[in-house]
């Protein structure tokens, strides 16, 4: 079972996978051109860009925890030693299906920053 971010319950993680992403953002200062905010985005291996995230692992204990070990791979444990995920910052999910199966669920995450972190 996988403690379910923000919501205190627990699911079966049987025949379904869970992963997890964060929108990292942070004001820019006044008068800085563009819409006001600085978003960090990744990469991916792709081609396109995402946000910092995966899979979730057998071994996790929970949702954040996940999130915080991949970020820790993406951006560095310097990173994820600075950023500890909460419940809190669970911001939605999304069930993907094939058939009537459950073959994913995506869950959605932000954190305000400062700039200089």
């Amino acid at each position: 079972a996988l403690a379910l971010g923000g919501t205190g319950q627990r699911a079966a993680r049987s025949g379904c996978r869970h992963a997890c992403h964060v929108l990292l953002y942070a004001p820019l200062p006044a008068g800085s051109p563009g819409p006001g905010y600085a978003v960090l985005m990744l990469l991916r291996f792709d081609g396109r860009f995402g946000f910092p995230g995966g899979l979730v692992e057998a071994g996790d204990e929970s949702l954040e925890a996940a999130l915080s070990r991949e970020v820790g791979e993406e951006l560095g444990p310097a990173a994820a030693a600075r950023l500890s995920f909460r419940p809190g910052d669970h911001r939605g999910a999304r069930v993907w299906r094939a058939g009537s199966d459950v073959r994913l669920v995506t869950h959605f995450y932000s954190r305000k920053l400062r700039l200089e972190e």
